[in-house]
Formats: C-alpha cells, sequence, structure tokens
C-alpha cells in the first residue's frame, strides 16, 4: 500500500467534487490500485486547514458546502496562513491544484505515476 499525503489548494467546485470523489472511492482506490490518500491540508481564500495525521475530506465538503472556509476547521483551521508558503515547509508526496484540464471524465485505472491529480501537480516530492 503506498500512501500519498497531500495538501489540496483551492476548494471550489472542482477542489470539492474531488475531496468527494476521493471518499466514494476509498476502498477501489484501496484495493485496485493500492493508494491510500491522506488529505494533510486543504487551502482556500480563507486559510488553510493542516493536521499532520489527516483531515477528514467530508468534513471539509461540509464546511464548504455551508459556506464557510477551511479556516473554520475545527481545531486544525488557521486564517490568513498561506496553502503554497505552508507546503514548501513539509513533506507532502503531492501538492495538488485543481484545474479543469487534470480532470477526467472516462473512469480507469491510472498507474501511480499517472494519477490524474498528480498529473496536475504544481509541485511534488517523495
Amino acid at each position: 500500500m503506498k500512501t500519498i499525503r497531500f495538501l489540496l489548494i483551492g476548494a471550489g467546485n472542482v477542489g470539492r467534487r474531488f475531496l468527494e470523489l476521493i471518499t466514494l472511492k476509498r476502498d477501489s482506490l484501496c484495493n485496485r490500485l493500492g493508494l491510500d490518500l491522506v488529505l494533510v491540508g486543504v487551502a482556500d481564500r480563507s486559510g488553510v486547514a493542516i493536521c499532520p495525521a489527516g483531515l477528514d475530506p467530508r468534513h471539509v465538503v461540509e464546511l464548504k458546502l455551508g459556506g464557510h472556509g477551511v479556516a473554520t476547521y475545527p481545531r486544525w483551521g488557521r486564517a490568513g496562513v498561506s496553502g503554497w508558503r505552508w507546503s514548501r515547509q513539509h513533506r507532502l508526496t503531492c501538492c495538488w491544484k485543481p484545474r479543469l484540464s487534470t480532470c477526467r471524465t472516462e473512469t480507469r485505472a491510472w498507474p501511480v505515476s499517472r494519477l490524474p491529480w498528480c498529473g496536475g501537480c504544481m509541485w511534488s516530492r517523495q
């Protein structure tokens, strides 16, 4: 099992939908692809929510649907912090900035090195 710790920068429509999908497809990602995706941070205009042990993607989605920023995430939210600045200071497997060109409408099993969201990485290191 490969664990991918990632920071999501941008929790708008595309980022929120991505979080919904990884929640729905968690078992498939683990069983078929051998991936454990761990959301360690999420950033939006309000600030960041950071937890090295992992955040609950469903809670982030609920916040966003309720019109709240991620800085209001209980215990881990921080107002006014830049996601990019934080990502440079911490070791992450993947930092994903959602954009429409990284979205796929078809379903297929992607090799780890060719995952759509890793193909859209703005910054990545092992």
